[in-house]
């Protein structure tokens, strides 16, 4: 608990909860680039200053704060830490802005209709984005060991085959024995949704990595004035659902089947990019480098890597990539690098 913090039964507090995504994915808020930035809050909020929170160790001063102070110091380390306010609001405010400043000087926005007048309870809280979210059910064939084993969440390991081994991520993680070949395929980047033994499902959408320490400077809660006259748009990803079934086979053929879900009630064209570098490849005997080559073959894309175990593989190893859809552009350089891109109607 910080300063600040009130027994029950000395203020009535009106709670309105408003939650803030992780804040280490802060594209999942509104970027309003039309709010004037001369407009002074109604209030201003230094994010030490709780309520009450969970996470925090104690103080953590920061020079760049605002109040040379942040709410950090392990704070937003692990899924579920919270931090809440008390705001008391004297006039109603309506449409409202809520301003999020980080000490990374990252900042975010939400935009919220009215708060009326009295007290408040603003709440943020860190959760693994994605998760969140309503995925569509992808229907597969029921075995009841795989599916008493899987269902998990918490894993981010595909599988391998005879030299290839996958492990789930953004970026993902590709290794031919003990050489790290990097993100050579951004087919499979995600975070785990669905962890079975013999496939995993993954999203774009869903943080996986380490979870970061934040440091939150201030809160600015304000009118929202909109001085370019556009209204509000939502990311447009947020129109598409996508779901990625991948494995290993056994002969170290790396698969992904992308699935879309249009939640609009009217036709989208999705863009899917994949793309891959194996220019940073290493093993941890040798050094990084090595020569590298991108070639076109029709629709698919050669890479060959020089630098994977060069005492054995004297031609050096090679890569294809490819879909079952014809692709609407293809970029190969520079060597190493490459780009495919699809654009799908859904």
């Amino acid at each position: 608990m910080k300063k600040g913090y009130r027994k029950k039964g000395v203020v009535k507090v009106k709670r309105n909860f408003i939650r803030l995504f992780s804040i280490i994915l802060y594209g999942l808020l509104f970027l309003n680039p039309g709010v004037s930035e001369e407009i002074k809050p109604y209030i201003l909020i230094e994010a030490e200053n709780t309520l009450q929170q969970y996470g925090s160790q104690g103080q953590d001063r920061k020079s760049a704060a605002s109040g040379g102070e942040v709410l950090g110091f392990e704070f937003g380390g692990q899924l579920g830490h919270f931090a809440e306010y008390e705001i008391k609001i004297k006039e109603a405010i309506a449409p409202v802005r809520i301003d999020i400043r980080y000490a990374c000087a990252i900042s975010g926005s939400l935009n919220i209709p009215s708060l009326e007048e009295g007290f408040h309870l603003l709440r943020l809280t860190i959760i693994k984005r994605g998760l969140s979210m309503t995925y569509p059910e992808i229907p597969i064939m029921n075995v009841p060991i795989l599916d008493l084993v899987g269902n998990r969440t918490d894993k981010n390991c595909v599988g391998h085959g005879r030299n290839v081994a996958l492990y789930t991520g953004r970026p993902s993680k590709f290794f031919f024995a003990t050489h790290n070949l990097g993100n050579i395929f951004s087919a499979v980047d995600g975070g785990t949704i669905k962890w079975y033994p013999d496939h995993v499902i993954v999203s774009p959408d869903v943080d996986c990595g380490t979870n970061l320490n934040v440091n939150l400077d201030k809160i600015e809660i304000s009118e929202y004035v909109n001085t370019d006259k556009k209204p509000l748009k939502a990311d447009e990803r947020t129109r598409i659902i996508e779901q990625r079934q991948v494995c290993v086979t056994k002969d170290d053929v790396v698969v992904s089947i992308i699935h879309l879900n249009n939640i609009t009630n009217h036709a989208v064209i999705h863009r899917i990019e994949i793309t891959g570098d194996c220019r940073k490849s290493f093993d941890w005997r040798n050094s990084k480098g090595g020569k590298k080559i991108t070639k076109r073959r029709g629709d698919f894309v050669i890479i060959i890597d020089k630098n994977v175990f060069p005492e054995i593989l004297s031609d050096g190893l090679s890569m294809a990539i490819g879909s079952s859809t014809k692709p609407d552009e293809i970029i190969t350089t520079p060597a190493g690098t490459y780009k495919i891109s699809y654009d799908i109607k859904v």
